[in-house]
């Protein structure tokens, strides 16, 4: 399966409007070729970066910038003078992917990929290797750039290209140039095929074609000595053209250069010119076997009169060939177009001579080759595809890659198929080229005829997966009723009997007025007091396990109405005289549950609840979002088998926000070795240990992560001791004892100005 590069832009020249890589992948794909790559180099490049200039080099080969931490850098000899320090520059760091020098180099299609050096990191880069046109020096950014940021974020993309990597398919010849890639897009976006160009006139400079061989079209154009003086090793073809040219790995063709190359890129074709030693007529003949293999253009023998002239001979015409198999009418008209264009890079300067030469250029076509014959039935079609086509509709299909259908009337058609698509054998390969030429999304989709189990989706597997981390601590779930009954009122005096918690300020249930004077319905918009009530009506003296329950409640809307929310996690359990260590196994029960999510932390900040006793309650955070709360419960329990009102410890969190919501605290894993270092922080009551974490997580660029894995309480003195993990690590490389040490001060200040001392 051959490959084909495809400059972006260069295709989008061949339409009626720009398209983007992503919405010509997805046409490419509708048409059967796969993309299976996108190569985005220069200024497009993920890992060419912002960096900052912070010291002026050690040598004159390397530079030390931030990127954000201090990185070394090498300096190419052509990046010129080293900029100041604080200024924003562009960096490549070790695999990106640059613009070569010399654009037209054709070793490695255009571009050079950056190569890790001893000691640094990547290079500076300069407009040229971004493809933001000619240039030397460095390329500086604006100064509001963040160390790091992708520089394609804060640049223009200037000339810089995305390269698209198609595999095509043997049997589809037409797209193996720009010219049938884009006449197939144009049929999906609904442009139809582009208009041809003006047919020849004869003249006196117009060649004359022959072509014996059957099933091949050529065009010939004679360039005469005026416009022949621009056939000289392709100098004069557009630097853009040139550039593009070896974006897309083409090579230079002999004295021609990259014209040929270029044209036969476009259209799909092979080309050739030939050097002749007078501007008189010109014959051509394509395809004579007695010729003996005088000149070959895509292995047609070619005769010519006259003949071609040496190298050391001077020249006074220019003879341009281009050949092609014959599949559909309009191949003629490719054929046209691409001798033209070949014509028009061979001698760009030669004026009305060459106007005058193109519109004398020949066409000429093959015999006729004989076709192979294919039935086609619209019952098998519509059996084997889903596709519910009218022969009408599959006539105009099939015109697109020249095959000719003739209808019998009984929804049966026999189709002449061309030369080249030798991989049509019976009406099965017919309907799926159909498929192909119709567009595979436009398959209609069906359903299995048997009934099959509905799979879970991804909120019911998380939810499945907490579900069995809290069981794996050993707590017990439960399932409380989503009515509740409003007769069992609670009791005025803070207490409440097995069936009738009290209800905390802010409503955990929320009423429903029954149709036609039905009554009033009261559902859960919170699982707390379900729990409690299930915790007054254990047996046990009181209820030593730990609750918990996952599930679905309502809530008021901004409106007023009432809305379905997503599921809750509540857990409770009975508070003993040390109701703090049953308030942090309740905390230990929930952050198990979060850790199935992929959340490891969760902190604490004293909040102001009136469902909680006062002083107790406190917001659940993860990743500085409010998602729960936590508390000794206000309400008093009477359990039969208690002498005193049982309290209980309970926390509730938001399910719905955690599963939907983005990740938290996610960090992508550092390739180099990572240095731990436990720190031992005093803080006084008042500063909660979310705020000491918010201080020091973005106190520098080297900590990955930071979590409080030890806590002292000394109430004599109304201080905590934090015992906080600092995980350090460098991106790039790395980090020696003496960086980690400075970057642990530097964490530690900020700790210390959030209201911590380091014991």
């Amino acid at each position: 399966m051959p490959n084909m590069r495809v400059p972006v832009s260069w295709l989008n020249a061949f339409l009626d409007r720009e398209l983007t890589a992503r919405q010509l992948d997805d046409l490419l794909g509708d048409a059967g070729l796969y993309v299976w790559s996108v190569e985005r180099p220069g200024v497009l490049n993920a890992a060419v970066v912002a960096g900052r200039v912070e010291r002026a080099p050690d040598d004159p080969g390397t530079l030390t910038v931030a990127l954000p931490t201090a990185e070394r850098v090498h300096v190419p000899a052509t990046a010129g003078p080293v900029p100041p320090a604080g200024t924003m520059v562009a960096v490549a760091l070790a695999g990106a992917q640059l613009y070569a020098p010399d654009a037209t180099s054709p070793a490695a299609n255009g571009m050079t990929r950056v190569r890790a050096r001893a000691g640094t990191v990547g290079q500076l880069c300069g407009p040229a290797e971004l493809g933001l046109g000619a240039g030397t020096g460095v390329q500086t950014l604006p100064a509001h750039a963040t160390p790091g940021t992708p520089v394609a974020r804060v640049l223009p993309r200037g000339s810089a290209q995305e390269i698209l990597n198609v595999d095509l398919r043997d049997e589809l010849t037409r797209c193996r140039g720009l010219w049938g890639l884009a006449q197939d897009i144009r049929h999906r976006t609904g442009a139809g095929p582009a208009a041809d160009v003006p047919p020849p006139r004869p003249g006196p400079a117009q060649p004359r074609l022959t072509v014996l061989a059957a099933g091949w079209t050529a065009a010939a154009v004679v360039l005469p000595a005026r416009a022949a003086g621009g056939h000289r090793a392709g100098g004069d073809v557009p630097r853009l053209e040139r550039h593009l040219a070896a974006l897309a790995g083409l090579r230079a063709d002999g004295a021609a250069g990259p014209a040929l190359p270029i044209a036969g890129y476009e259209y799909g074709m092979r080309l050739s010119a030939h050097r002749l030693p007078s501007g008189g007529p010109v014959t051509a003949v394509l395809g004579d076997p007695a010729v003996g293999g005088l000149v070959q253009l895509d292995g047609l023998p070619v005769g010519l009169t006259p003949r071609p002239v040496g190298d050391g001979e001077p020249a006074a015409a220019v003879l341009v060939l281009a050949a092609a198999p014959t599949d559909i009418a309009s191949d003629g008209n490719r054929c046209l177009r691409a001798v033209r264009r070949a014509a028009r890079l061979l001698a760009p300067d030669a004026g009305d001579a060459l106007d005058d030469a193109l519109a004398a250029a020949a066409v000429a076509h093959g015999p006729r080759h004989l076709r192979r014959v294919c039935d086609l039935d619209l019952t098998v079609v519509t059996a084997t595809t889903g596709l519910d086509l009218t022969m009408a509709q599959c006539s105009a299909l099939l015109d697109r890659i020249g095959a000719e259908t003739r209808d019998h009337g009984d929804g049966r058609a026999t189709v002449a198929l061309p030369p080249s698509r030798v991989d049509l054998r019976d009406r099965t390969d017919l309907a799926a080229e159909l498929v192909r030429l119709h567009g595979y999304r436009n398959v209609r989709p069906t359903l299995p005829a048997d009934p099959v189990r509905p799979g879970t989706d991804r909120r019911q597997r998380r939810g499945n997966a907490v579900r069995q981390a809290i069981h794996a601590t050993g707590s017990q779930e439960v399932v409380t009723p989503a009515v509740t009954d409003l007769a069992a009122a609670p009791r005025p005096g803070g207490t409440a009997g097995p069936a009738g918690p009290a209800l905390a300020a802010g409503g955990p249930v929320l009423r429903l007025e029954a149709a036609e004077g039905g009554g009033t319905k009261a559902v859960r918009a919170s699982l707390v007091p379900g729990l409690l009530a299930t915790i007054a009506a254990q047996p046990e003296q009181p209820c030593s396990r730990t609750l918990f329950e996952i599930g679905r409640v309502m809530r008021p809307g901004r409106d007023g109405s009432a809305v379905h929310e997503a599921d809750l996690l509540a857990v409770a359990r009975a508070a003993t005289a040390d109701w703090q260590a049953d308030f942090w196994a309740v905390h230990a029960v929930a952050r198990a549950g979060l850790r199935a999510l992929g959340i490891t932390e969760l902190h604490t900040e004293p909040a102001d609840d009136p469902c909680w006793h006062a002083g107790t309650g406190a917001h659940l955070l993860a990743g500085g979002r409010i998602v729960g709360r936590i508390g000794l419960a206000a309400q008093q329990l009477r359990v039969a088998t208690a002498r005193q009102p049982v309290r209980c410890v309970a926390a509730e969190l938001d399910l719905a926000q955690l599963i939907d919501g983005e990740p938290t605290g996610a960090t992508l894993p550092s390739r180099f070795p990572t240095v731990q270092r436990d720190v031992n922080l005093v803080t006084p009551d008042g500063v909660s240990a979310a705020q000491i974490l918010a201080a020091v997580r973005g106190a520098d660029p080297l900590l990955r992560t930071a979590e409080i894995v030890d806590v002292y309480h000394d109430p004599r003195l109304a201080q905590r001791v934090l015992t906080v993990r600092l995980v350090l690590a460098s991106p790039w490389r790395t980090l020696d004892r003496q960086e980690a040490a400075d970057a642990t001060g530097r964490i530690l200040a900020a700790a210390q100005h959030a209201g911590a001392d380091r014991r």
